[in-house]
Formats: C-alpha cells, structure tokens, sequence
C-alpha cells in the first residue's frame, strides 16, 4: 500500500515537474514568437514609410513580400505576388517579373512597366541582405519624358541654326532664278506649261526655306492681352466662306479669357492646326474648339472627324520633317510647338483613332491671375 503511494506520489511529482517545464518553454516560445511578430511588423511599418518601392525574399521561408509603395505602383495584392514571381513567363510584364523570379543582382536598370493604356519606366536594383534578396525600384516616367523633351529641344536649336542657314543660302539663287523664269515665260516662245511647272516648284521650295526661317527663329513673341475668340472668329469664316470645295463644321465652345499672347504668332498656330484638320478630313467634316481652366492653365483642345495619325508616326509627329502628306514640308507641327514654347505653353497629342485626332494646347495664366 505504501509503494503504491509512493508511486502515485512520485508519478503526481513528475507530471507536475513536466508540466512545469512545458509552460515554461511555451512561454519563452510564445514570447519568441511574439517578438517575431513585432519585429516583422516593425520592419513592415519601416518599409510602408520608404520612399521607394520594395519587394523583399525571405530564403528561409521562400516568401515573398511587398510594401504599400510597391503594392500600390504594380498594382498587385500580396496574394498574387508569389504566383507572379514563380511562374514569371508569358504574362504581361515578363521582364520585370523575371528579375524579381531569377533574384539576379543589378544596379539602375531600367524597365518598362505596362499599366492599363500606359507604359511606365521603372528604374530597378537587386541586391542581397541578410535573409534573402530585396529588390527597390521607383517610377521614373517623369523624369524620361522630361529628358525626351530636351532631347526634342535641343534638336530643334541644332536643326533652327542650320535651317537658318541653309535658308538664306537657297534664298538669293532661288529669287535670281525664279526671276529669270518669269521673264522668259513673258517673253520666250518656250513652252509654257514647263515655265509654270518650274515656277510652281519654286514656290513649294520657297514655302519650305519659309518654314525653316520661321522654325529656325520664329521671332520674340510681342505679348499683348489676346482672347482666343477673336483670333478665331478671323479665321473660322475664312472656312466657312471657301469654295464648295470644302464643307467644315465647326463646334466651338471659347472662355472668353484674356491672356498674354503674341496675336500673330497664335494665329499663325491655329490656323496651321485647322488647316491639318481640314486636309485630314478631306475638306468634310466637323472640327471641335473648345476650351477650359486647370491648374492655372489655359487649355485648348482642337478635335476633328478625320482618319487620324498613322501609328507609325503618332510619337514623332513633333520630328522636324516627319510628314504623311505627299506635299507636306513635316515643319508645321514643329513651328506650332516652337512658338508655343516660347509663349510657355505646350502642346501634345491628346487622343487619337480612325475617328479622329484631338491636339491640347495650354498656355499659362499669369496674366490672367494679376
């Protein structure tokens, strides 16, 4: 009866004593545990607050994470990323996937990010940490398409100074000969389809040095208090008056602001732009005016019904040269954003499809604001 005890006693003993031990040990892992937690959601909180986006691998447990930055840009929820990083081929995005998949270490690489109807330039490093890969990249659009537009400036200013000089060169001979060409249509028995044929080029040669003259130095623009309205009631009726060779439409919706403008200069920018609408269209269809206020900006938008801008061409319309028409000198659309810089203003293609092509302008409103 005593062993018994004994046995019951020691056997109480040892259960208790193990008991004992395991609640020890599951406090200390609890606390281990809770102090992985707290330091995962730390250092998530450290990465919510990075400026840049970042997509951490974590070897030990071939996971995968992302910050709200990262989440936000990609467009990707946390679910979804691992599936992306495993199986990166044949889907949209492939290259930037790939880089997050294959973990290959790179410094400053840019890469095209496709989002919707837009393309985004995203600027990636890989590099290794003590628990696996981080991979950081942020969106540099911006900045590219700011580098674009110098590029496109500083083209301009080297083809301006040789076009400036080209022109006055082709000039004096071309007056000489073209004089000449007159006198013997007025005065030979040469044939006179050839003489006009020939003058008739040298017209056309004589609009392109015109248009490099004016692309070249399109002159300091006299600012005066302008309302676009004005301008285009001049040149509207010139339409709506022109032979029954043309049949346009215009819709024309005009604030009625005042801004600081050079009149000549603007109107010469709109009338190429109507003219453009107008050859794309055939001389029938509508052309849309219509104007708002945004962000202290004055904005135009021009739309016509016409077949639109050859894709092939839509991203250098601005190129000097560029054209799609037989007789076109490709200096029009340059002139037009030239001028438009100079009064600080832009222009960009705004839409484009087989029902037509939409130019914005915006011009500032400093002026307006005094």
């Amino acid at each position: 009866m005593q062993i018994a005890e004994t046995y019951i006693i020691l056997g109480t003993i040892i259960i208790t004593l193990i008991i004992v031990i395991l609640s020890i040990l599951f406090a200390r892992y609890f606390k281990l545990y809770k102090n992985v937690v707290n330091e995962k959601n730390t250092l998530e909180q450290t990465l919510d607050t990075l400026p840049v986006e970042i997509i951490n691998f974590d070897k030990k447990t071939s996971s995968y994470s992302l910050n709200a930055l990262a989440e936000q840009l990609l467009r990707v929820k946390y679910h979804d990323l691992k599936k992306l990083a495993r199986n990166p081929h044949n889907i949209e995005n492939e290259t930037f996937w790939k880089i997050v998949s294959e973990g290959k270490l790179i410094e400053k690489v840019k890469v095209d990010y496709k989002l919707d109807e837009s393309n985004r330039v995203l600027l990636v490093s890989q590099f290794e940490t003590n628990t696996g890969k981080t991979l950081q990249f942020i969106d540099i659009t911006s900045e590219e398409e700011r580098e674009e537009e110098v590029k496109q400036s500083e083209k301009l200013v080297v083809l301006g100074g040789l076009a400036a000089r080209a022109a006055h060169e082709i000039r004096n001979p071309l007056a000489v000969v073209y004089g000449f060409l007159n006198v013997l249509k007025q005065e030979s028995n040469a044939n006179e389809w050839q003489l006009s044929l020939m003058i008739k080029e040298l017209d056309r040669m004589n609009a392109i040095v015109e248009d490099m003259l004016s692309m070249a130095k399109p002159g300091n623009p006299q600012l005066k208090e302008t309302f676009i309205e004005d301008i285009l009631s001049e040149i509207v009726p010139l339409y709506n008056h022109s032979s029954g060779t043309m049949n346009i439409q215009f819709n024309l919706d005009i604030k009625r602001v005042p801004l600081k403008l050079d009149p000549r200069q603007i109107t010469q920018v709109l009338y190429n732009l109507i003219r453009n609408s107008c050859e794309a269209m055939d001389g029938t269809g509508q052309i849309t005016i219509e104007t708002c206020i945004k962000d202290d900006q004055y904005c135009l938008f021009i739309k016509d019904t016409g077949a639109g801008i050859p894709v092939e061409i839509e991203k250098n319309i601005f190129d000097p040269f560029l054209t799609s028409k037989e007789t076109g000198t490709g200096l029009g659309l340059p002139i037009v954003q030239r001028i438009l810089e100079d009064h600080n203003g832009t222009i960009e293609l705004f839409s484009n499809s087989k029902e037509g092509a939409t130019f914005l302008i915006t011009l500032p409103l400093d002026y307006y604001n005094r």
